[in-house]
């Protein structure tokens, strides 16, 4: 939980968090709006996932760009967090990839939707699929990878 009560924007960690892939977007989304089950008061205010697991702690590329594309559709975005990064150095050979792969996933969602209603969808070989639907019936879905 951040701390609170927020300014204009909260921001969530999910460094080194169990599934922390899919809870920068998710959690992060029940942070802002609060969650299904009344436990999680909602602030109301736009939530930046500001510090994820880094490469060194979690080699799936997958993970990275997933994160980034449930940031995008969830909540109000997030950024890449490496050890390059933590050292203010620019992006070592064994960060560049991660990073690529982060904004390919920020990249692939239509910020248009994030005004969208939320569905969880059944997520079949994935780890979750989310969904965004605006009035009009369009959609823009993530899918997580386990």
């Amino acid at each position: 939980m951040p701390p609170r009560p927020p300014w204009d924007y909260e921001t969530f960690h999910t460094n080194d968090a169990f599934e922390w892939w899919r809870k920068g977007g998710h959690n992060g989304m029940e942070l802002s709006q609060g969650d299904a089950e009344g436990q999680i008061p909602p602030s109301r205010k736009p939530v930046i996932a500001n510090e994820n697991t880094r490469p060194d702690r979690d080699g799936n590329v997958d993970h990275h760009q997933d994160a980034a594309a449930a940031a995008a559709l969830l909540i109000a975005g997030s950024c890449f967090h490496s050890a390059s990064g933590k050292k203010s150095a620019p992006l070592s050979a064994f960060d560049r990839p991660f990073a690529a792969a982060f904004v390919r996933g920020a990249r692939s969602v239509n910020l248009e939707f994030q005004e969208g209603r939320y569905l969880r969808e059944e997520p079949g070989s994935y780890l979750r699929v989310y969904s965004r639907v605006l009035p009009d019936g369009r959609r823009e879905t993530v899918r997580i990878r386990k």
